[in-house]
């Protein structure tokens, strides 16, 4: 007897009793099969021996093309092969073996398994860098267990009510990397040696990130250059004509960009934006340039202990009044005179900043005054 030891019922043996005339008598009630006369194979299919006696002619048939029986036909005692072909098919199958010589009738019933299957409706799936959910359909007629394979855990399974049990919802995390990644669910039966695998692939998070936020330029014309780090192609945008990008240098390994700016005519600080964006993410970048001011010195040698200030006018000057005895006091303080502790000589020196205005310096009296330098004005 041979088969396929999967299945000991893939060897079976039929026994026909012999009568007592010349011609062969098939009685079905002498037939004594192992395994209740049934063949089984499995999806891959096989061949089995069935075995009888008998004293006169016999044909044998199978009814399906998938189930063979050969020798078709033979006299006294016989020996067919039942051949089975592999299974595509995903339902289990039946046929029947006739044997017979035309008055008695002896059928063995041979019976495949279903082909195994098991794998997913939809073999990739892509997700946005914000994360989501993916619903994974699994098309299977066997058991199995799911495994996720990522790094990180950012894939996870959740479990829903009113889902059926061959679709799994899988949970998503948000990607806070700069880079695509990739996680494998995996749908597998051991003892059937099946498995599909199902690939998810998350979007990298889009992000333009400059070196600063914002710089503060000199009034004099210049260049002003950063660093963008990117993983995508954005655009650069300048809000105001009195700065604008040198080079297009998109296409520099260190995305370093590059823009020539004017002097400032004005006294006033002015401002502008760099915008730098892709899609629906954007950086802008504050730029502000100071105002075109210049700077003015004022010094007087005083002798004495009460210092009478001069006035000094121009265009929005600022700064300081240093007393010449290791004090200052700011210009902008109302202050009319400066008295020493100690009657002395003393250098009074005004440093400021202001407009391209005049300056002018009056003094109410100049009483101790032994010198007034004005070559810084």
């Amino acid at each position: 007897m041979k088969g396929y030891i999967r299945y000991a019922a893939a060897l079976l043996a039929l026994v026909l009793a012999t009568g007592c005339i010349a011609e062969m008598i098939v009685s079905p009630m002498a037939f004594v099969p192992e395994e209740d006369g049934v063949l089984e194979f499995g999806s891959w299919g096989g061949y089995a021996e069935v075995s009888f006696t008998g004293g006169g002619s016999w044909t044998a048939s199978a009814e399906k093309s998938w189930c063979t029986v050969t020798p078709a036909k033979g006299r006294s005692d016989g020996t067919v092969v039942v051949a089975v072909m592999p299974s595509l098919e995903y339902d289990a199958r039946e046929c029947q073996v006739t044997i017979t010589d035309g008055r008695y009738t002896l059928t063995v019933d041979v019976r495949q398994e279903r082909k195994a299957t098991l794998g997913a409706a939809q073999a990739d799936y892509v997700v946005p860098a914000e994360g989501g959910t993916v619903e994974v359909k699994a098309l299977h007629n066997v058991g199995y267990d799911v495994t996720v394979c990522c790094d990180g855990g950012w894939v996870s399974e959740t479990t829903s009510k009113g889902l059926t049990k061959t679709i799994h919802t899988f949970k998503v995390l948000p990607n806070e990397g700069y880079d695509d990644r990739e996680a494998a669910i995996v749908f597998h039966n051991a003892s059937e040696y099946l498995s599909d695998t199902v690939t998810v692939l998350q979007l990298k998070r889009n992000a333009i990130v400059a070196a600063d936020q914002s710089y503060v330029l000199e009034a004099q014309e210049g260049r002003l250059e950063f660093v963008v780090a990117s993983n995508v192609d954005f655009a650069v945008t300048v809000k105001d004509s009195w700065i604008r990008q040198e080079t297009d240098t998109k296409g520099l390994v260190e995305s370093r960009l590059a823009f020539l700016y004017d002097a400032n005519p004005a006294f006033e600080d002015r401002t502008t934006e760099i915008v730098l964006s892709y899609k629906d993410i954007s950086q802008t970048i504050a730029v502000t340039q100071k105002g075109n001011m210049k700077e003015y010195r004022l010094a007087v040698l005083y002798t004495g202990s009460l210092f009478t200030l001069p006035s000094v006018n121009g265009g929005y000057l600022s700064g300081s009044i240093y007393w010449g005895d290791g004090t200052s006091s700011g210009f902008a303080d109302e202050i009319a005179s400066h008295e020493y502790s100690t009657a002395g000589e003393y250098r009074v020196e005004y440093v400021l900043t202001g407009s391209d205005d005049p300056v002018t310096v009056e003094f109410s009296t100049i009483s101790g005054i032994t010198e007034i330098d004005l070559s810084g004005l």
